[in-house]
């Protein structure tokens, strides 16, 4: 277990040589020399874990699909997540999609019954990429295509950074950023669709914020200064000659042991601390640096070896790591993880035929309406599916790794899996797949399953399309923005996150979704 504290509003930061800054975890002994950097609010933390082609769920002709597909992906029942029912099996003696993670049921929200609001303006992947996290109606960019449209507001990370971690620069701009990025082959007709920053004044449409998909680039940029003369010398250190952040840091650390002020539990949580740093940097050269000398990690549109899903988990699992030491450090506050492309063209390994999932999510050979079926697709989606729980179960892991004095760093956040799109065949908008762990500090319920459906406010129909009696997902997003603090500019409570900038397209207030809350 790894061991953190709620993190000091104003950070201690160790800078040795190659343009090396290191930051520290709380340390209780240097707040008692300084109680001025002791944090009065307790933080909670955002990530996002996005997956694509939507998921294997029910659906029937009655809802518009050409075929019946049985439920794979929720649980058998709402209520208490117990064992037993996680665990439970059909006919052909499989679990659903969800009991992949019965390990950490205590510490689950699965919510369904949530949609969109919005028509997809002739992308599913797009339009329902740019209402994901934005609550907010597609546009089609500037040369009139409908599949790279954006959305006209900022995503719920974009917010949460800028509210509850705010950078002012010396001309008086918040510059805070979440941590936003990638893993897996990038290619097709759109790439980045998960975060997105304000219009530009004068302009209407969200700036669409490109992900990284290069590990080294984003810890480089927490634990390294990017504008450093020395990061040449940096990158050489760390990555030729083999020496960690720590090495380089060496004589700062040991100046900082030898301060009596440090308890024994200080001294634990900073080895605790160095040996994540270590093993993450043992990771990354291991896995990307067979030959002697580093190269940089590929653009994953570069290298057709991205197009295989094992290639793309290791990068996952880093990308997690690195987001749950940013977040034990308070370097960041929100951070979205996005699976492949804008639709999802990675090659699976699973039972079945091997076709890029895409295809597979239409059910043909194609990345239309017209080709040839695949054998079987629905259940090599609902494979896929299992793989993307077990990459979810692996960042719950390492945010529950981090004990504090109230829980564990997964308490202290939300971490959500969630679709672009509600399902495979019919890339559909409503019931759109919603699986959180953690409470945000307290504030949401855990171990159970509930439908929104039950206690938020339902609309007769949605904005612009049916179907009728979901709950919009601004909803779920007003729950998740005050959970972790963020509030109007009087202090009330948020209850109309998404689009206000018409009269014809405007979210509606909604509020919350009581059965959610603690």
């Amino acid at each position: 277990m790894k061991t953190w504290k709620a993190p000091m509003s104003r950070r201690n930061f160790l800078r040795g040589s190659a343009g090396v800054v290191m930051a520290l975890p709380f340390l209780e002994g240097l707040v008692r020399t300084s109680p001025a950097l002791a944090n009065t609010q307790r933080p909670v933390y955002f990530v996002c874990l996005r997956s694509g082609n939507g998921v294997a769920q029910f659906c029937d002709p009655t809802m518009g699909a050409p075929v019946f597909e049985p439920e794979r992906f929720w649980p058998f029942e709402r209520g208490a997540l117990t064992q037993e029912m996680m665990l439970r099996t059909n006919a052909q003696n499989e679990i659903r999609t969800t009991g992949e993670l019965v390990a950490h049921r205590d510490k689950l929200l699965i919510v369904d019954g949530i949609r969109y609001s919005y028509e997809g303006r002739g992308c599913g992947h797009s339009g329902g990429g740019n209402q994901c996290l934005t609550a907010s109606p597609p546009f089609p960019d500037d040369d009139g295509h409908a599949s790279r449209s954006r959305p006209a507001d900022p995503s719920v990370d974009w917010v949460i950074e800028q509210k509850m971690k705010p950078r002012i620069n010396a001309n008086g701009v918040n510059v805070a950023e979440p941590l936003t990025m990638a893993a897996g082959v990038i290619g097709g007709f759109i790439d980045d669709i998960i975060s997105y920053a304000p219009p530009l004044p004068g302009q209407f449409k969200a700036r669409v914020r490109v992900s990284e998909r290069n590990p080294w680039q984003i810890y480089k940029s927490l634990f390294g200064n990017p504008s450093d003369v020395h990061d040449d010398l940096m990158f050489n250190k760390i990555v030729k000659q083999r020496q960690s952040v720590n090495d380089l840091l060496r004589d700062q650390l040991g100046d900082l042991r030898r301060n009596s002020g440090l308890s024994q539990a200080d001294h634990v949580r900073l080895d605790l601390y160095q040996n994540s740093i270590f093993e993450l940097e043992e990771r990354m050269l291991a896995c990307h640096l067979p030959e002697a000398e580093w190269k940089a990690i590929e653009a994953a549109g570069d290298s057709n070896a991205w197009q295989n899903a094992s290639n793309a988990e290791p990068i996952l699992h880093m990308m997690m790591d690195i987001t749950a030491l940013a977040f034990a450090c308070d370097l960041k506050r929100a951070a979205t993880i996005q699976i492949g492309s804008g639709a999802d063209f990675m090659t699976y390994n699973t039972t079945g035929p091997a076709y890029q999932f895409h295809w597979v999510s239409h059910r043909i050979q194609s990345d239309g309406g017209d080709g040839d079926p695949i054998a079987n697709a629905d259940h090599v989606h609902y494979q896929i599916d299992r793989i993307h729980a077990r990459w979810f179960k692996y960042l719950i892991e390492r945010l529950d790794e981090y004990d504090t004095d109230q829980g564990t760093l997964l308490d202290n956040s939300i971490a959500l899996w969630t679709n672009d799109v509600a399902t495979g065949r019919m890339h559909a908008f409503h019931n759109l797949p919603v699986v959180i762990a953690g409470s945000g500090g307290g504030y949401l319920k855990q171990g159970v399953y509930v439908d929104a459906r039950a206690t938020a406010t339902i609309s007769p129909a949605s904005l612009e399309f049916p179907p009728r009696g979901f709950v919009a997902n601004n909803q779920l997003f007003n729950t998740i923005l005050n959970a972790v603090g963020v509030r109007n500019d009087d202090g009330s409570p948020i209850d109309d996150f998404g689009h206000k900038g018409s009269d014809t397209r405007n979210q509606q207030p909604g509020g919350e979704i009581p059965g959610m809350k603690a």
